[in-house]
């Protein structure tokens, strides 16, 4: 099970779909009747308040990837009502929204009766609800053989060198805060584990040595809102 607090909308539907193959290995024996499966009860559970969705507000029309440091956002549970959703078979139902869900981009865009487009991106969920809705599987086995584990061994940081201007390296170390901010995670509430994040960055075109010990929390400081991000 992954530790991480956040789940893509599509990485959620494929942990359900595998408990929900191991719950019942008889009714869903097929990956991709599990899976679909999985996304209906997902987006079913999202409708009535059960999960909630959060996404950034884009535009579906746009081709090139959004770098910029937009805001999650919960998406209305009246987006997932499943007379919104298009049947990739079959008659869509009647209904004045038509929301087109892309999972393997977790993204959706819609359109209302008047023709007008929108549409959210970088959508998640919290692992900890889908593990409260369809808990994992532990059988007699697999509590026996557990054993607790060393903690990973510290590895030594590569000495940094005196010199290097923040010119050469700002570029690429706000490229790495923007990375960092269109995880599941998003950006850290302290700006000092941020600064400890970004410190681990180390690019094949950088100086020998990479930046001196000053450069890095300067360029964060000067970028990140020390302000706790809104989830």
């Amino acid at each position: 099970m992954t530790n991480s607090t956040w789940l893509w909308l599509d990485q959620a539907a494929r942990r359900i779909a595998q408990r929900l193959a191991e719950t019942s290995p008889d009714r869903f024996s097929k990956p991709r009747s599990a899976l679909a499966h999985a996304r209906k009860q997902l987006l079913d559970e999202a409708f009535c308040g059960s999960i909630e969705v959060q996404g950034k507000i884009g535009d579906p029309l746009q081709q090139e990837p959004q770098f910029s440091l937009r805001e999650w956002e919960v998406v209305n549970s009246e987006y997932w009502n499943a007379n919104h959703r298009i049947r990739r078979r079959g008659r869509h139902r009647n209904s004045d929204l038509t929301v087109d869900i892309i999972w393997a981009n977790n993204v959706f865009s819609y359109e209302n009766e008047e023709g007008f487009i929108g549409g959210f991106d970088s959508l998640r969920v919290t692992a900890s609800d889908v593990d409260r809705i369809w808990p994992e599987q532990i059988s007699a086995g697999q509590i026996t053989a557990a054993q607790p584990t060393s903690p990973p061994s510290r590895t030594t940081k590569a000495p940094r060198n005196s010199g290097g201007r923040p010119s050469i390296y700002k570029d690429d170390i706000i490229k790495e805060i923007i990375r960092i901010a269109n995880t599941p995670d998003g950006l850290p509430e302290n700006i000092d584990e941020l600064i400890q994040r970004v410190k681990k960055l180390n690019l094949p075109h950088w100086p020998a040595g990479g930046p001196s010990p000053n450069v890095i929390p300067e360029v964060v400081k000067s970028y990140y809102d020390t302000s706790p991000p809104k989830t």
